[in-house]
């Protein structure tokens, strides 16, 4: 094989283990090097308690595409997707714990206990999550182009996901292109809003957010 085919790639995480997998579906030969004695990374599940296995970092799969799950065919490995509901537990110092399901108008009862204010804004502010991610699930998907010589496709792919963007209307672009600044918001407000922001629902079908499933070890 030609010295040009050959690509070492440092670190066994996730997204390493899936460049390695497209590298080597595109005839190039992949070396992946982890200096620990597990690869997964940031997904490697571990022993946390005597018999209690789970994901030692991430708590969600996030942006999983179904394309590339479906490409490594990674249920036939033992991927199992656990979808609870409801999907966050927040507890308080007080006792109290804010809890966000997959129906957003018992998730808005919930927020109300902590803010009315928040509670009315939630679901404008999933709505805008829905929209806004769509325009990212095109990006995501999108090879990126050669700067200095464009192929046609990638050019029509840019166009396509410039008519997005502009589809969202001048409103949702500001809130897409401005940089989040907690300096923006009264201290009060913000430290409402942080609570009540965890794992926003997304578009459906263009993102995974499951949970962790604890494991008895055998």
């Amino acid at each position: 094989m030609p010295m040009g085919q050959n690509v070492v790639i440092v670190g066994g995480g996730h997204n390493a283990l899936v460049a390695a997998f497209y590298l080597a579906k595109g005839g190039f030969k992949p070396l992946v090097l982890e200096r620990r004695e597990v690869i997964g990374g940031a997904a490697v599940t571990e022993e946390f308690h005597p018999g209690f296995r789970a994901p030692a970092l991430a708590h969600t799969v996030g942006p999983l595409r179904a394309d590339v799950a479906g490409d490594m065919q990674l249920e036939k490995s033992g991927l199992e997707l656990i979808r609870p509901d409801p999907r966050v537990f927040a507890p308080a110092p007080d006792g109290r714990a804010l809890l966000f399901y997959d129906d957003a108008a018992k998730t808005v009862e919930g927020i109300a206990k902590f803010s009315a204010a928040d509670a009315r804004k939630y679901l404008e502010f999933t709505s805008v999550l829905r929209r806004i991610s769509e325009v990212f699930a095109q990006v995501v998907s999108m090879t990126p182009p050669s700067i200095d010589h464009p192929s046609p496709d990638a050019l029509w792919n840019l166009l396509k996901v410039g008519r997005g963007f502009r589809g969202l209307g001048k409103k949702e672009m500001f809130r897409l292109l401005r940089r989040s600044d907690r300096r923006r918001i009264p201290g009060a407000a913000w430290a409402r809003s942080r609570a009540c922001w965890p794992n926003p629902p997304s578009a459906p079908a263009r993102r995974f957010a499951p949970s962790p499933k604890l494991r008895k070890s055998a």
